[in-house]
């Protein structure tokens, strides 16, 4: 008896067996494999197809199909699904203006033109424009003049950066002040560090985690400055400050005791001197003219003398309060007043200019911008101070 033949699947009514391993699909024209196990049969769904339900809307005759899924061991090959209407137009559209994706490649373009310190027109060279239209074909480059003109921030990211310009304009005002002289010297480094201190406590309340991390960072690096005798010493010895703009009043009595005790030794050294040279010259005197009472009373006077050099030291702690007590004066030239002044106090006029001639940094300011020479060059020549500063300042921070 012949037996019975298997009714064939109704998937083969889509697909065409083009070879013992391989089917076409009629409706979408791709291609399947079929493994060893299937070839020659028609009667069951290739596996490719395993997980995949397929409607059929017409057999040929007319009449609706049952709905099949077959299900099939899992293969190599992995099961093609073709793309819906809705993935295929969306994969052709351009992103929205103001929408997430377009905000995000746009700002990864400023990134890079401020980074790499590169032109505006870059956008519209033709071979950056290419190479952006081959990466994402629904990407449009802002223009030139787009970027420079209408990527505007909300207004809550204005009044942001409001808020952080103006916790900021003590940092560009001291960055001045320490460039528009030729030789800043150390008197000035306590001071400025402890006005920035308090400019950014005062303004604490206008944006938090900024001056936070502003007081984060003086703490991590300019701690011990007052500790620093050198530092130190120029500022108290300094007529425009003194004491006023130390953080902890311990460090400056430090200072002024040390101080006494340098020109202490200084005098020390200048009676040794003095002691020995008399001594000597007394002894020569006497072993020749021990008979002659003519240079009696000079030596005499020499002696009171050393005397008088040995109780000054004394008033060293006097001269030092009455330095302190005067006041302070314009923020002028602190060495013409030491100049007017050194009669009164000789001894502090002479460690004066030891300590306010030291500068502040062997760096000279203009090394801070030396950056600028990649930046201004002949396809950046029309930039303005202004954008100059700006993309400086940024390509330092992206630079971090």
């Amino acid at each position: 008896m012949t037996p019975k033949r298997a009714r064939p699947s109704p998937v083969w009514d889509f697909m065409e067996k083009v070879s013992p391993t391989l089917v076409k699909c009629l409706v979408c024209k791709s291609h399947c494999l079929i493994p060893i196990e299937f070839h020659g049969s028609h009667q069951n769904t290739p596996p490719q197809l395993t997980g995949t339900t397929i409607n059929i809307t017409d057999n040929g005759h007319g009449q609706q199909a049952e709905q099949g899924q077959v299900e099939a061991p899992e293969v190599g090959v992995q099961p093609f699904i073709q793309p819906t209407l809705r993935d295929v137009i969306s994969k052709r559209e351009v992103y929205k203006e103001g929408g997430h994706k377009k905000k995000q490649l746009d700002n990864l373009v400023v990134k890079m033109i401020v980074k790499d310190l590169q032109p505006l027109s870059i956008v519209e060279e033709e071979g950056f424009r290419e190479l952006v239209t081959a990466l994402d074909s629904r990407y449009t480059l802002p223009s030139r003049r787009e970027l420079a003109n209408t990527k505007c921030a909300s207004s809550d990211e204005l009044d942001t950066v409001k808020n952080a310009v103006q916790i900021q304009e003590p940092f560009e005002e001291a960055t001045r002040e320490m460039s528009s002289e030729k030789f800043t010297t150390l008197s000035k480094i306590i001071p400025l560090i402890r006005a920035l201190q308090d400019c950014a406590v005062s303004r604490k309340a206008k944006i938090f985690s900024l001056c936070d991390e502003l007081q984060k960072q003086f703490a991590k690096k300019f701690t011990g400055m007052e500790a620093n005798f050198h530092i130190a010493a120029g500022t108290l010895l300094d007529p425009r400050f003194k004491k006023v703009s130390f953080a902890d009043i311990g460090n400056s009595k430090r200072i002024e005791e040390r101080l006494i005790n340098i020109m202490k030794a200084a005098i020390d050294d200048q009676e040794t001197q003095l002691t020995s040279s008399t001594a000597e010259t007394r002894q020569e005197t006497q072993t020749q003219e021990r008979k002659k009472t003519l240079w009696k009373v000079f030596d005499e006077k020499v002696e009171r003398t050393v005397k008088v050099g040995q109780s000054y030291s004394a008033g060293l702690h006097i001269d030092m309060r009455r330095y302190l007590e005067e006041p302070l004066i314009p923020r002028g030239d602190p060495m013409t007043w030491w100049k007017d002044h050194s009669p009164l106090f000789p001894k502090l006029a002479e460690q004066a200019k030891k300590f306010l001639c030291i500068p502040a940094t062997s760096v000279p300011s203009e090394r801070l911008f030396s950056k600028a020479g990649e930046l201004v060059s002949q396809r950046r020549n029309c930039l303005g101070d202004e954008n100059i500063n700006t993309n400086l300042f940024l390509h330092k921070k992206l630079g971090k």
